[in-house]
């Protein structure tokens, strides 16, 4: 087992503001490292001590359903700009693909009111951190009116007050994926073309 394997796919984080740089623009060394997924090698890697990185850790699969509004779920805000920044984003045009869609949250969402932090004043005071207190409970009202209720998992979303629009990130519990699994599934992203031809398409864990 090749080791330097553990090490790949790191990327420095890019330029931002209230931070030193030595050159216009350039990547900084002050946050941590960013994981490009496409760019990582994808097998599992050993560790020193005879078992796996991972070893220990929960399943992704095993997190409870909805654990993005359960107590515990995290989120921190990004601002004006949709693209993730603790998780990598999937295509590099993430920001400018409006093919990429969008969870916007209603004004009705239990989500929304935790994001938003109303003061006395009926405005948001939009945290710089989040981390919900207790189980959010979603009435027949909530789940049918509010998409996040429909989903899988979240990556952002967005939160409107009047004429702002503010992205929150959901940061997910650490969990490991399984590389090899039974009953694997072939799940297709994209449209599937006349000729059957689909732009991409893998096999995923049910």
């Amino acid at each position: 087992m090749n080791y330097s394997r553990a090490w790949t796919g790191f990327y420095t984080t890019p330029y931002r503001g209230n931070a030193e740089h030595g050159k216009l623009r350039a990547p900084h060394k002050m946050d941590p490292l960013l994981i490009r997924r496409r760019e990582r090698d994808i097998f599992p890697k050993s560790d020193l001590l005879g078992g796996y990185i991972g070893d220990g850790w929960p399943l992704c699969s095993d997190l409870p359903d909805k654990d993005f509004l359960r107590k515990g779920a995290t989120y921190r805000i990004l601002g004006s700009r949709s693209s993730p920044e603790l998780n990598a984003p999937d295509h590099d045009d993430w920001e400018d693909d409006p093919k990429i869609l969008r969870l916007t949250l209603g004004s009705s969402s239990p989500l929304h009111a935790k994001l938003c932090a109303a003061g006395s004043d009926g405005n948001c005071s939009w945290p710089a951190k989040v981390v919900l207190s207790e189980n959010l409970v979603y009435n027949k009202s909530a789940q049918s009116g509010n998409a996040e209720w429909d989903v899988d998992t979240i990556r952002t979303v967005l939160v409107r007050s009047g004429s702002v629009a503010v992205y929150f990130e959901y940061l997910r519990p650490k969990c490991v994926h399984q590389n090899f699994f039974n009953n694997g599934k072939k799940v297709v992203t994209g449209e599937i073309n006349s000729d059957r031809v689909v732009n991409d398409s893998m096999c995923a864990d049910p």
